[in-house]
C-alpha cells in the first residue's frame, strides 16, 4: 500500500503484579476454580471454543479484565475469554522485565515554543517513552486507497489483544489483520470528544492539535445511548495531520448534528484507516469500548439526515460533512 506521510507487601505485590502485566511478554498463570466456557469474546452469547474444567490451568496474558472475563491461553494452545471469577490468579507472573518496546524520542525545539502546530511534530511524535512504530500507524496524513465496506461487527471480532504482538513491535501481525486497510463503515455516531495530549502528536494542546475520539456504535441497536451502548462501542479518530487536509473534519461540528438529533445518535458512514491502538489494548490505560481495532484516521465522514433513508451500498441521501 503506498502513502504519503507528513513530515505494604500485599500492596507492593499487587502494584509488582499490576507493572509486570503491562510489559512485553506479561504471562500470569491462573487455576479454574470451576468448569467454565472457553469463549471467542467476552460475553456469554459468543462461540464456545472448549469445555475446560476444575483445577485446569491457563495463562492470562494480561491481567486486565473485559466485561468481567479475562483473555487466557489454554494448555493445548486455545486462546479465548474465560469468566474472570471463574478462575484463581494466585499463581506465578512472569514478565521480560523491561518496558524497552518503549523509546524516548526529544522533541524539536520548534515544539517548545507558543507558537507550535502539528506541523512542528515529527511522525513518530515525541516524547520520554513512546511506541515510535504506533504513532507513524497513527499519524498517516493522506491515503488514495479505495475503501472495503465493512461492519461494526468486522472490527468487534477481530483478536485484541492480537497474539505475540508486543509494545514496540513492528506491526506485521497487525497487517495481517487488515490493519492499513482503508475502510468504509456505517454506524451510529454518539459523541464525539476532544482528545487529550498525547505523544503522537507531540503533546500540543490546541484543539486543531488534537484528536477528536468518536463513539460509534452497530446501527442495528435500537435506542442507542452512551450509558447503555459505550462498552460495545468502536473508536473512529479525526487527526490533526490529516485535518490540514480536511479542515471541516472538526470534533465540535460533528458533536452539534450529534447533538441536534432527538436521540443523541447519529447515523454516519465513516471512511478511513483500520488501525490496532496497541497502547491501549495492553494498558495501563484503558479505554470503554468493545475492543482496541479502530477506523484512526478518518478521511471522510458523512451523515444522514433526520426523516432520510440511507443504506452502506448507496450514496443517496448522505450528506458529506466536507461539502
Amino acid at each position: 500500500m503506498r502513502r504519503l506521510k507528513l513530515q505494604s507487601p500485599g500492596v507492593c505485590s499487587l502494584v509488582a503484579i499490576f507493572f509486570l502485566s503491562t510489559l512485553p511478554g506479561f504471562a500470569q498463570t491462573a487455576t479454574l476454580l470451576r468448569g467454565s466456557n472457553l469463549r471467542k469474546a467476552p460475553n456469554t452469547s459468543s462461540a464456545i471454543l472448549e469445555n475446560l474444567h476444575k483445577g485446569d490451568s491457563v495463562t492470562l496474558t494480561s491481567v486486565r479484565k473485559r466485561s468481567g472475563y479475562y483473555h487466557v491461553s489454554a494448555g493445548d494452545g486455545s486462546v479465548g475469554w474465560l469468566l474472570a471469577k471463574n478462575v484463581s490468579t494466585s499463581g506465578t507472573s512472569t514478565g521480560s522485565g523491561t518496558s524497552a518496546g518503549k523509546v524516548g524520542i526529544a522533541c524539536p525545539a520548534a515544539v517548545t515554543g507558543a507558537d507550535a502546530t502539528i506541523t512542528d511534530c515529527p511522525e513518530t511524535g515525541c516524547g520520554p517513552s513512546l511506541d515510535p512504530n504506533l504513532n507513524k500507524q497513527k499519524n498517516i496524513a493522506t491515503d488514495n486507497d479505495a475503501a472495503v465496506d465493512k461492519d461494526v461487527s468486522f472490527l468487534a471480532a477481530l483478536p485484541d489483544p492480537v497474539p505475540g504482538f508486543n509494545i514496540g513491535d513492528t506491526r506485521e501481525k497487525l497487517t495481517a489483520l487488515g490493519e492499513g486497510q482503508m475502510i468504509r463503515v456505517v454506524a451510529f455516531a454518539l459523541v464525539a470528544r476532544k482528545g487529550s495530549q498525547e505523544s503522537c502528536n507531540c503533546k500540543l494542546a490546541k484543539p486543531a492539535d488534537t484528536d477528536n475520539h468518536i463513539v460509534l456504535v452497530d446501527p442495528t441497536v435500537t435506542k442507542a445511548t452512551l450509558a447503555k451502548n459505550e462498552s460495545t462501542s468502536q473508536t473512529a479518530e479525526f487527526t490533526p495531520r490529516v485535518r490540514s487536509r480536511h479542515p471541516k473534519l472538526v470534533g465540535a461540528d460533528l458533536q452539534a448534528l450529534i447533538a441536534a438529533t432527538p436521540n443523541q445518535a447519529l447515523l454516519v458512514r465513516v471512511t478511513g484507516v483500520q488501525m490496532f491502538d496497541s497502547e491501549h489494548s495492553l494498558g495501563p490505560f484503558y479505554l470503554k469500548r468493545e475492543n482496541n481495532w479502530e477506523i484512526h484516521p478518518v478521511f471522510g465522514l458523512e451523515y444522514c439526515p433526520a426523516a432520510k433513508t440511507c443504506t452502506q451500498g448507496s450514496d443517496a441521501n448522505w450528506v458529506d460533512m466536507e461539502k
